[in-house]
């Protein structure tokens, strides 16, 4: 396994034999807590890839012997090749998933994780075989210390008074055409994407969470795993959390789900704090139809119950027809008239923040788009 040393910050002892055996651990004398888990909870789901992905290969090795034995009989020869070479592609299909089915059914997770600092070390092993191990060395603050004016109550003695009362999820959605672009899944991707970005710069602008960058290494089969950006992105509460009001749905649900991530069953991926992906899967809920419409549609109910954006009127002449089929199925909102100036005052604020980012942290927002992406592709397969 790897060679990159990870070590205890009390008392020097080494993973894994070393701190797994640390003999301060059943005082509470050391600081690294001990869990030994299972990679998956037990089901039939494991079970059904293996038995799948078995019977698929062997389905497939079963047609490249009766093709072997055409091209045996005369069989063209660059025909042959190219049935051989597809036959060898689900083969290898078949035997992936029976071999994540192995993985689910007996991989399980050692972790020792010290929640002052954020240092996790965790490795995979499966039957009793090391696959893979991450080390989070330490969780490192990004450098971006005052955003925007209006965002930048980041002082102390600060009140919540000073801060405007429009949600940044509010100020950031963009009113809802029911029209062939609007029914694209991309564009409610992009529409999505850009309500949920916002919330978490509002909430970090007034430390009610922070961003953190775990540092660290990641191993499989012994191998040193190059990370993507944005996956090491990761959300700690703030030091305003608990006491600072909240305005927005969307806001108290990132909040929350960052507050209460010790007690979430998915923190024991990602102790210190949710990702992104782990984040855009514990806000949504299940069962509720595609994740980027429902996300919109939350943020939408919310917005007009307070007052902020209303459903926008049908036009008279698109009350009959497809179009007002459609409507009905998902209305069409829009910015209350006398409290245009207001969002868009918050919303100027947001993009700055947002812009500078870009320019400053360019890997890193490329890859929380890429994370909240992969984080609604998830649910989309859960609730289908």
């Amino acid at each position: 396994m790897p060679d990159a040393e990870f070590r205890c910050e009390r008392c020097g002892r080494l993973a894994p034999r070393e701190m797994l055996a640390c003999p301060d651990r059943p005082a509470s004398g050391c600081p690294y807590a001990l869990t030994r888990d299972r990679v998956a909870a037990p089901g039939c789901v494991g079970l059904f890839m293996l038995l799948f992905g078995v019977f698929f290969a062997g389905g497939a090795v079963f047609g490249l012997a009766a093709s072997l034995r055409a091209g045996a009989a005369g069989s063209s020869i660059p025909a042959l090749a190219g049935v051989t070479i597809f036959i060898g592609i689900l083969a290898l299909f078949g035997l992936g998933v029976a071999l994540l089915g192995v993985y689910l059914l007996l991989g399980r997770r050692t972790t020792l994780y010290n929640a002052q600092t954020g240092a996790t070390w965790q490795r995979y092993r499966v039957a009793g075989i090391p696959v893979a191990e991450r080390h989070i060395l330490r969780l490192e603050a990004l450098a971006f210390d005052r955003l925007t004016p209006g965002f930048d109550r980041l002082t102390p003695g600060f009140e919540p008074s000073d801060f405007p009362d429009v949600p940044a999820s509010h100020a950031c959605l963009r009113p809802a055409f029911p029209t062939a672009k609007g029914f694209r899944g991309a564009y409610w991707d992009e529409a999505a994407f850009e309500v949920f970005q916002a919330a978490p710069v509002s909430l970090w602008a007034r430390q009610i969470v922070a961003p953190r960058r775990a540092i660290g290494h990641s191993y499989v089969l012994g191998r040193p795993l190059q990370g993507k950006p944005g996956r090491d992105l990761l959300f700690v509460p703030g030091p305003a959390a608990g006491w600072l009001p909240i305005a927005g749905e969307l806001e108290r649900r990132i909040a929350t789900a960052v507050e209460g991530w010790p007690g979430n069953p998915a923190a024991v991926t990602s102790p210190p704090g949710p990702t992104v992906y782990e984040l855009v899967r514990a806000i949504y809920e299940k069962d509720r139809g595609t994740p980027s419409s429902w996300l919109l549609q939350l943020v939408e109910r919310d917005a007009t119950q307070a007052g902020l954006w209303r459903r926008a009127p049908t036009d008279e002449a698109a009350r009959a027809g497809l179009l007002a089929k459609l409507a009905r199925l998902m209305p069409r909102y829009e910015p209350e008239p006398g409290r245009v100036g207001e969002l868009q005052a918050t919303q100027r604020q947001v993009r700055a923040a947002l812009d500078r980012l870009a320019r400053e942290q360019p890997a890193l927002m490329a890859g929380l788009k890429r994370e909240f992406l992969r984080g609604m592709g998830s649910r989309t397969e859960s609730s289908g």
